[in-house]
C-alpha cells in the first residue's frame, strides 16, 4: 500500500472510530507528538505506541468534537506523508468554536505508521477550551 494511501485509510477509519482497524495500520512502536507545551493542552506532548495513541486521541476526543474538516492535497515522500487540514471544532463543554489549520505529517515505514505529529494553532485550541 502506498503512504498517501495508508494516511487515507487512517482518516477513514479515524472519522469510523474504528479503533480496531486503526491499530492494525499502525507499528506497535508509534510515537504521536502534538507539539506544544503540555500544560497548554491535555493532549500536547508525546504519546507512545497503541495505549498512548489511544490516550491522546481519547484526550482531544472527550473536549472535541469535529463540526468541518477540509484536508488539502496531501505531500508524499518515500517515508513521509504531510496533510494541511483547515476546519472547525467545537468544544464539547461550553460549545465554543474553533476556526483553525493544522499541519500533520505522518512517518511510514514497512507499510506501517511509525509516527504521527501535529502542528496546529495552539493559542486558539488553548483559548476556546479555558472559556
Amino acid at each position: 500500500m502506498e503512504s498517501a494511501e495508508l494516511v487515507e485509510d487512517f482518516y477513514r477509519l479515524l472519522a469510523a472510530r474504528d479503533g480496531v482497524a486503526l491499530h492494525e495500520l499502525l507499528a506497535p512502536e508509534i510515537v504521536v507528538q502534538y507539539h506544544a507545551k503540555e500544560s497548554h493542552l491535555p493532549w500536547a506532548g508525546r504519546f507512545d505506541g497503541h495505549d498512548g495513541f489511544d490516550e491522546f486521541l481519547a484526550a482531544v476526543g472527550d473536549r472535541l468534537e469535529i463540526v468541518d474538516a477540509n484536508r488539502h492535497e496531501p505531500i508524499t515522500t518515500e517515508n513521509h506523508v504531510v496533510v494541511q487540514t483547515t476546519g472547525t471544532w467545537r468544544v464539547k463543554r461550553t460549545g465554543a468554536v474553533i476556526h483553525g489549520a493544522m499541519c500533520n505529517i505522518f512517518g511510514v515505514m514497512n507499510g506501517k505508521i511509525v509516527s504521527y505529529e501535529v502542528h496546529a494553532d495552539t493559542a486558539s485550541f488553548r483559548e476556546a477550551l479555558a472559556d
